[in-house]
């Protein structure tokens, strides 16, 4: 075992065995997160135990949806009655939360674990501001994949798709057949994801760059833009009528379930065919950086410690954010 991982699950046993730390009433942690699919309970159950076992008391307290979960923390943080922890994505209002001083920084932990050394340098960036910790980074996810039925499409005798132009082709075929073509959740970041997935696969990573970092209007005036948001207006074509306000869960399982051909939708999505004991290449084909030439969007979610003023807060904080981190976890 590498010293480093050493040295962390060995912090990690010191700190659940001091005297008077664990005990079970200063220890509690009302944890607020949106891991409410099958597959992502099962993930939240791991983070569960473990706190528990090392001396905690974990309050689960589920919000299915990241934008409904953010903004119900915030409002309990501004309203005096924070969670303990979070479930977070690091952007604007994370800098925001950080920059009011609503959020504890993690430095301490950080240090003794050596968070810096074991993480990759991208992740570190994004859970510090002003060389401080104030996340504790939990997952990296692959976000542009294309999921689909293996029997479906043999069913329907459609090959499988190679491209973007294969999946339209494939969807309008399928629909053909009383099917639908594409699952898609209606809701303003599946959107995104299905939109960024094509972009990155149509137009290549330049143009999505010169769109997101450069800002540049000649790239959006661009054929090639163009094309690709024609080509977004074709898959919204393979789309039922009950997508608005959809969960991504409920579009993964009309895969599963053979009623959608397929799903454009992050690596998070395999959890939902694990929970189904669904095989991949058998049941299913997952296809990461679909249609692309290695272009690849990555993301990922964090836990926040929200300032408190209540009894053994900061050493429940602690010992969470070391637990979410252990190398075992």
């Amino acid at each position: 075992m590498p010293r480093t991982l050493r040295t962390i699950l060995l912090a990690a046993t010191v700190l659940a065995t001091v005297p008077g730390l664990a005990r079970a009433d200063e220890m509690k942690a009302e944890v607020l997160h949106w891991w409410t699919s099958g597959g992502e309970s099962a993930a939240v159950k791991v983070f569960a135990d473990a706190f528990t076992a090392a001396g905690g008391t974990w309050v689960d307290t589920a919000i299915a949806g990241g934008q409904n979960a953010r903004t119900a923390g915030i409002n309990r943080i501004v309203g005096g009655n924070p969670p303990t922890a979070m479930q977070f994505n690091t952007g604007k209002q994370f800098d925001e939360l950080v920059s009011n001083e609503l959020l504890g920084d993690l430095d301490e932990v950080a240090t003794k674990d050596n968070w810096k050394g074991v993480l990759p340098p991208a992740i570190v960036e994004a859970a510090t501001r002003d060389g401080k910790f104030y996340a504790v980074p939990v997952n990296i996810h692959g976000i542009n994949w294309l999921w689909y039925n293996k029997k479906v499409f043999a069913d329907a005798g459609i090959a499988e798709p190679k491209t973007w132009a294969d999946v339209v082709a494939a969807g309008q075929k399928l629909q053909e057949k009383g099917l639908i073509g594409l699952a898609q959740g209606g809701q303003p970041w599946q959107e995104r994801t299905l939109f960024n997935s094509l972009l990155i696969g149509e137009g290549g990573t330049d143009l999505y760059y010169q769109i997101y970092r450069d800002k540049s209007v000649d790239a959006v005036k661009s054929d090639k833009f163009k094309h690709v948001a024609e080509m977004f207006r074709q898959l919204h074509g393979l789309v039922d009528p009950g997508s608005p306000g959809r969960n991504w869960n409920d579009a993964t399982a009309m895969v599963i379930t053979g009623k959608a051909g397929m799903q454009v939708m992050g690596d998070w999505a395999k959890g939902e065919f694990n929970a189904a004991k669904q095989t991949a290449g058998t049941d299913y084909v997952c296809e990461a950086g679909f249609g692309t030439k290695g272009g690849y969007a990555f993301g990922g979610d964090v836990f926040v410690m929200v300032k408190s003023d209540a009894k053994g807060a900061a050493e429940a904080q602690a010992l969470l954010a070391r637990t979410l981190l252990s190398p075992e976890v």
